[in-house]
């Protein structure tokens, strides 16, 4: 590891994966074996154990697809077990839905590795070293919707860059 990240001389970051995979299933895992209210659970998995892994997310470029269909799902799976709702109710909407309109206004991983993208790329374009600055230009094709993204709302108003 060189700065809290691991490499992999074959780039598809398998052990990193399955690393935050157990980690986040060992803490849903306690967390559902404590005896508090299903609201306080979730609170718990959405201030708590998604602070504990967004470093993780934001440091490797996970496919955002393997964030939704695993770490989501993952998590998804115990809030379903803790409200007792049914295999058909929309737990993905219900959770990221504002709570003035019934939901529970929570982020799920795809929407904070979403935003960490996005502030990434705006902070790697705006920046004043002119390495960096390259760097965004050389990479950009390999971010194309964010990028789209970007433009479209530096044309609406002013992105906060993180100090």
């Amino acid at each position: 590891p060189y700065l809290g990240k691991s490499f992999a001389f074959d780039l598809n970051n398998k052990d990193i994966k399955l690393n935050i995979t157990k980690k986040l299933s060992a803490m849903l895992e306690i967390t559902d074996k404590l005896k508090i209210k299903p609201q306080d659970q979730i609170k718990i998995s959405s201030r708590y154990i998604h602070s504990q892994l967004t470093f993780q997310i934001k440091l490797y470029d996970f496919p955002i697809s393997w964030i939704d269909e695993t770490l989501d799902a993952i998590c998804f799976k115990y809030i379903r077990k803790w409200l007792e709702l049914p295999v058909s109710a929309c737990i993905k909407e219900l959770f990221v839905l504002p709570r003035h309109q019934t939901g529970f206004g929570c982020n799920s991983f795809r929407s904070l590795s979403e935003t960490m993208r996005l502030i990434k790329r705006n902070a790697l374009k705006n920046s004043a070293h002119l390495g960096i600055s390259v760097v965004h230009k050389e990479t950009q094709s390999r971010f194309i919707q964010t990028e789209s993204i970007l433009a479209q709302q530096r044309s609406n108003y002013t992105i906060i860059t993180p100090a």
